[in-house]
């Protein structure tokens, strides 16, 4: 078949495949060679389809195909797929050299893949026969960095934002001293942050912003709260990048001392993973030993690719 013809025949099957599929019906056995979906000659069957969605963290594999669509789309594609290989097929495509290395490369790879998942999967058994002893281990962790394992302190506050859109600094400013007198002076906080904040939030919360801890909000914001010590203590004016903020604090949760049963799934994860990790790379070192690689220097050098000075002069000109 001439080139131009096959790009055409391509073509055609890529923009028709997903009109063409010849739906087949629901299986009752969902055994591995039933067929999903066909083509003519090209199908894809319930372990083709396995295979593909192996690509996809075990973890959510299950939660991945609850949506048809997904599925669907999926068996769309592996049909695509096998349609176009196997036209390519038919025209010897899969007969040339350097096709033939790159497909033995990427089994290679798939093949290590497998190795890897393998060994961690073997060594993931081995962990748990010996979980007591890493349990312990955990433990010890926890006592020796104890002061790493506890929650921070949360603050909770309410406030008033007068912004300076529309205003000067200074008009800001005195607007929040006013609100501040009016505030001691007996008015409800939450009445006016309704009324007057420009903290579109206010509307509905009336300026509570519930609980936060550090990092979480406007630093200069954020030291003022933390400032505050008594419920219903308001602060003086405090400047953020939004405005002017009155803030009340409301309550304060003190830092508190994780359990160790608290932070045994944290430990004994992080334990397992390194444990993996080792090994795994006593595995593979057994097999693969980069200092007994023997190298054909010249030709490896050989492969360094270099411009010529003065082709290059000639194209800096």
């Amino acid at each position: 078949m001439p080139r131009h013809a096959l790009m055409k025949t391509f073509v055609t099957l890529i923009a028709t495949a997903t009109l063409a599929i010849n739906p087949i019906g629901s299986a009752t056995s969902q055994t591995p060679d039933v067929t999903l979906a066909r083509i003519g000659d090209a199908r894809v069957t319930v372990a083709d389809y396995e295979a593909s969605i192996l690509r996809i963290p075990e973890k959510d594999r299950f939660g991945w195909a609850m949506s048809q669509e997904r599925v669907n789309k999926e068996i769309e594609n592996l049909l695509r797929v096998r349609t176009i290989a196997n036209e390519a097929k038919r025209t010897g495509l899969d007969n040339d050299p350097t096709f033939k290395t790159r497909v033995t490369l990427y089994a290679e790879r798939l093949l290590t893949e497998a190795v890897a998942a393998k060994i961690d999967a073997d060594s993931a058994k081995e962990f748990d026969t010996k979980r007591a002893v890493y349990v312990e281990r955990a433990r010890e962790q926890y006592l020796i960095n104890k002061q790493q394992y506890r929650t921070p302190a949360e603050v909770k506050v309410s406030h008033l934002l007068v912004a300076l859109e529309g205003r000067t600094a200074e008009e800001a400013l005195v607007k929040t001293k006013t609100l501040r007198a009016r505030v001691l002076a007996g008015e409800s906080f939450e009445t006016l942050a309704e009324a007057n904040s420009d903290d579109p939030s206010a509307k509905l919360n009336k300026g509570a912003l519930g609980y936060f801890g550090p990092g979480q909000m406007d630093p200069a914001f954020e030291a003022a709260a933390f400032a505050l010590k008594t419920p219903g203590e308001l602060s003086e004016p405090v400047k953020s990048q939004f405005g002017y903020h009155l803030i009340r604090f409301d309550d304060l949760k003190p830092s508190r001392q994780l359990t160790f049963e608290e932070v045994s799934p944290e430990l004994m994860g992080k334990l397992k993973s390194e444990f993996l990790e080792t090994r795994r790379a006593q595995v593979i070192q057994s097999t693969y030993d980069p200092r007994r690689a023997e190298w054909n220097e010249p030709a490896v050098v050989g492969l360094k690719k270099t411009v010529d000075p003065a082709l290059l002069k000639a194209m800096t000109k």
